[in-house]
């Protein structure tokens, strides 16, 4: 009879080598976590000056623009098609998408460095 670890005998899994109870969290995904928080966080700067305001001055700094890189992205991103549209889009009313499409971005940014770095060690250590 197979024991289910109920009655004090050996949990199932133990018997072949499993070390954690638990799974842990994939590196990817905790990165992309942290990458769509940067991007939302960036989204609210912002459109709603929440938890801070900036100004246009820091916005286009090099410091702003990596605090800011996901949204910055897909601001560039609507600048290019407002080019190949030949005029410019109204966002006043409908803007959540931007920090939706901010979080995506910002995910995906810290998931490739996440892969490049991890990668480059891996190399290094052969």
């Amino acid at each position: 009879m197979v024991s289910d670890g109920e009655d004090g005998g050996d949990r199932p899994g133990r018997a072949e080598g499993l070390q954690d109870e638990y799974p842990r969290a994939s590196g990817l995904a905790a990165m992309a976590g942290v990458g769509a928080v940067w991007g939302f966080l960036g989204y609210t700067v912002l459109w709603q000056g929440v938890p801070f305001a900036v100004n246009r001055r820091f916005v286009e700094s090099v410091v702003g623009t990596l605090v800011l890189l996901p949204v910055r992205t897909v601001l560039w991103g609507v600048h290019i098609g407002e080019r190949f549209a030949g005029r410019s889009f109204d966002f006043a009313d409908e803007n959540w998408w931007i920090g939706v499409a901010a979080a995506l971005t910002g995910g995906a940014i810290v998931v490739l460095a996440f892969v490049v770095v991890r990668t480059a060690a891996r190399a290094l250590r052969r």
